[in-house]
């Protein structure tokens, strides 16, 4: 008896369908980027599974997903998985989502900062606070630091961090440093900051005007003013004569009496 091909692929994979669907019927799933999570249980314990290569055995109380996390439950304590990496085993008291990258993790009361798989700080934090994108500010005897995804980068100090922008403002003694990513840009010794384009930012000093693209100063704060004539371009002043500026780069020197944007 001849089958038809056609029909013979349509039954094939209608079985494989089935048998697929049986064999995973009693798995509660997730998906979340870019990996496939599955739950699976076995003697009341869970473990999970990463494309069904196991990643934690079922030995766990339970398995929440949290972000691009699952928090693994054991004995009252709480682990972390990040993705496919194992940050830490069940040693923590609680588990705090900031971000779906960032979390805190607090053991004795003191708190540790995780970013992706990476246990940024040791537990030696009182606060935490997720500031805008990969910004954290962490405190510690009144004192606060500032992170920027994996990296710590200023040390614990008594001021004050704003963010503006993409970046973040600090605030010590009554003068203004900036930071963009992990790097400092300027130390607190600008009297203003702002923000001035979607990548520049205005500096002050003793009255003086700066100019910031990013993580580099452009233009010391030495000009008299500092205008914005389109998204990308700033007229200088100094002495009276003007300059320009083109996103991160000094098109000219403050040498011509006008320039008149057309």
């Amino acid at each position: 008896m001849k089958i038809n091909k056609k029909i013979f692929l349509i039954l094939l994979t209608s079985a494989l369908f089935i048998s697929t669907n049986s064999a995973f019927c009693a798995l509660e799933y997730f998906y979340s980027e870019p990996v496939f999570y599955r739950d699976f249980s076995k003697d009341g314990k869970v473990g999970l599974l990463l494309d069904k290569q196991r990643i934690l055995e079922p030995i766990y109380d339970d398995i929440f997903k949290m972000g691009d996390y699952h928090c693994t439950v054991k004995n009252g304590k709480k682990g972390l998985v990040y993705r496919d990496k194992i940050v830490a085993g069940p040693i923590f008291d609680d588990i705090i989502e900031l971000d779906d990258f960032c979390c805190v993790v607090v053991k004795n009361g003191k708190k540790s900062l995780v970013f992706k798989n990476i246990i940024v700080t040791k537990p030696i934090c009182a606060d935490i606070t997720h500031l805008d994108g990969v910004y954290c500010l962490i405190e510690r005897n009144g004192k606060k630091a500032l992170t920027c995804g994996p990296t710590v980068v200023t040390d614990f100090i008594s001021a004050d961090i704003i963010p503006l922008g993409y970046g973040c403002v600090i605030v010590k003694n009554g003068k203004k440093g900036f930071v963009y990513g992990s790097k400092i840009v300027i130390e607190p010794i600008c009297d203003d900051i702002t923000q001035t384009g979607r990548f520049s930012y205005t500096i002050v000093k003793n009255d003086k005007k700066g100019l910031v693209y990013k993580d580099r100063i452009i233009v010391e704060p030495i000009c008299d003013d500092i205008t914005q004539t389109s998204y990308y371009s700033y007229i200088i002043v100094r002495n009276g004569k003007k300059g320009l500026v083109y996103r991160d780069k000094i098109v000219t020197e403050s040498m011509y009496d006008d320039i008149i944007h057309v």
